[in-house]
Protein backbone atom coordinates (compact mmCIF):
# COMPACT_ATOMS: atom_id res chain seq x y z
CA UNK A 1 0.00 0.00 0.00
CA UNK A 2 1.21 3.29 -0.91
CA UNK A 3 2.36 5.56 1.83
CA UNK A 4 0.32 8.76 1.27
CA UNK A 5 -2.95 5.97 0.78
CA UNK A 6 -2.24 4.67 4.52
CA UNK A 7 -1.89 8.34 5.87
CA UNK A 8 -5.21 9.35 4.43
CA UNK A 9 -7.02 6.26 5.00
CA UNK A 10 -5.88 6.23 8.30
CA UNK A 11 -6.74 9.94 9.09
CA UNK A 12 -10.16 10.20 7.19
CA UNK A 13 -11.30 6.84 8.92
CA UNK A 14 -10.60 8.33 12.17
CA UNK A 15 -11.46 11.57 11.71
CA UNK A 16 -15.05 9.91 10.07
CA UNK A 17 -15.33 7.34 13.29
CA UNK A 18 -14.56 10.72 15.71
CA UNK A 19 -17.23 13.00 13.51
CA UNK A 20 -20.45 10.04 13.28
CA UNK A 21 -19.22 9.51 17.84
CA UNK A 22 -19.81 12.63 19.06
CA UNK A 23 -23.02 13.99 16.51
CA UNK A 24 -24.27 10.67 18.30
CA UNK A 25 -22.65 11.77 21.60
CA UNK A 26 -24.37 15.59 21.40
CA UNK A 27 -27.65 14.35 20.03
CA UNK A 28 -26.51 17.17 16.49
CA UNK A 29 -25.85 19.93 19.01
CA UNK A 30 -24.02 22.12 16.21
CA UNK A 31 -21.57 24.02 19.46
CA UNK A 32 -20.87 20.68 21.27
CA UNK A 33 -19.70 19.85 18.21
CA UNK A 34 -17.72 22.51 16.99
CA UNK A 35 -15.87 22.06 20.44
CA UNK A 36 -15.07 19.06 19.97
CA UNK A 37 -13.53 19.40 16.66
CA UNK A 38 -12.10 22.23 17.66
CA UNK A 39 -10.06 20.24 21.06
CA UNK A 40 -9.47 17.02 19.10
CA UNK A 41 -8.42 18.09 15.03
CA UNK A 42 -4.94 18.32 16.10
CA UNK A 43 -4.79 14.56 17.96
CA UNK A 44 -6.51 13.28 15.60
CA UNK A 45 -4.37 13.89 12.76
CA UNK A 46 -1.18 13.31 14.72
CA UNK A 47 -2.48 10.01 15.55
CA UNK A 48 -3.23 9.05 12.12
CA UNK A 49 -0.23 10.20 10.82
CA UNK A 50 1.61 7.86 13.52
CA UNK A 51 -0.52 4.83 12.37
CA UNK A 52 0.38 5.18 9.02
CA UNK A 53 4.38 5.81 10.08
CA UNK A 54 3.98 2.38 12.11
CA UNK A 55 2.10 0.58 8.91
CA UNK A 56 4.80 2.01 6.57
CA UNK A 57 7.38 0.63 8.89
CA UNK A 58 5.74 -2.82 9.56
CA UNK A 59 5.58 -3.14 6.01
CA UNK A 60 9.58 -2.41 4.95
CA UNK A 61 9.92 -5.54 7.79
CA UNK A 62 11.52 -8.62 5.71
CA UNK A 63 9.50 -11.82 7.54
CA UNK A 64 5.65 -11.99 7.84
CA UNK A 65 6.03 -12.60 11.47
CA UNK A 66 7.71 -8.99 12.01
CA UNK A 67 5.08 -7.20 9.92
CA UNK A 68 2.09 -8.60 12.03
CA UNK A 69 3.85 -7.41 15.67
CA UNK A 70 4.80 -4.19 13.92
CA UNK A 71 1.18 -3.52 12.58
CA UNK A 72 -0.14 -4.09 16.11
CA UNK A 73 2.50 -1.63 17.29
CA UNK A 74 -1.15 1.38 17.07
CA UNK A 75 -3.05 -0.67 18.34
CA UNK A 76 -0.71 -1.23 21.41
CA UNK A 77 -0.26 2.16 21.27
CA UNK A 78 -3.59 3.02 21.49
CA UNK A 79 -4.02 1.11 24.46
CA UNK A 80 -1.11 2.62 26.17
CA UNK A 81 -2.51 6.50 25.69
CA UNK A 82 -5.93 4.91 27.25
CA UNK A 83 -4.03 3.29 30.57
CA UNK A 84 -2.31 6.63 30.45
CA UNK A 85 -5.12 9.13 30.79
CA UNK A 86 -3.57 12.14 29.26
CA UNK A 87 -5.39 15.36 29.45
CA UNK A 88 -4.28 18.56 26.94
CA UNK A 89 -5.97 21.24 27.12
CA UNK A 90 -9.58 19.71 28.05
CA UNK A 91 -9.82 17.26 25.83
CA UNK A 92 -9.19 13.64 27.49
CA UNK A 93 -6.89 12.62 25.02
CA UNK A 94 -8.21 8.37 25.85
CA UNK A 95 -11.07 9.34 25.19
CA UNK A 96 -9.60 9.62 21.44
CA UNK A 97 -7.47 6.14 22.23
CA UNK A 98 -10.87 4.48 21.99
CA UNK A 99 -12.23 5.44 18.90
CA UNK A 100 -8.82 4.72 17.74
CA UNK A 101 -8.87 1.07 18.15
CA UNK A 102 -11.36 -0.11 16.03
CA UNK A 103 -10.19 3.00 13.38
CA UNK A 104 -6.76 1.63 13.31
CA UNK A 105 -7.83 -2.26 13.57
CA UNK A 106 -10.20 -1.84 10.51
CA UNK A 107 -7.20 0.47 8.58
CA UNK A 108 -4.82 -2.62 9.51
CA UNK A 109 -6.77 -5.07 8.13
CA UNK A 110 -6.70 -3.33 5.01
CA UNK A 111 -3.20 -2.63 5.00
CA UNK A 112 -2.72 -6.54 5.26
CA UNK A 113 -4.89 -7.11 2.59
CA UNK A 114 -3.07 -4.89 0.35
CA UNK A 115 0.12 -5.99 1.44
CA UNK A 116 -0.92 -9.97 1.13
CA UNK A 117 -2.24 -8.82 -2.84
CA UNK A 118 1.87 -7.90 -3.51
Amino acid sequence: MKTLNTYFLSISLLFSTFLIYVIWLEQGDINSIGLYLVLFLIPIIILGFLNGLILEFAEKRKTNLQRRLWGLGPIILMILLIISKIRILDADIWFLGILAIPTFGLTIVIWKIKLNKK
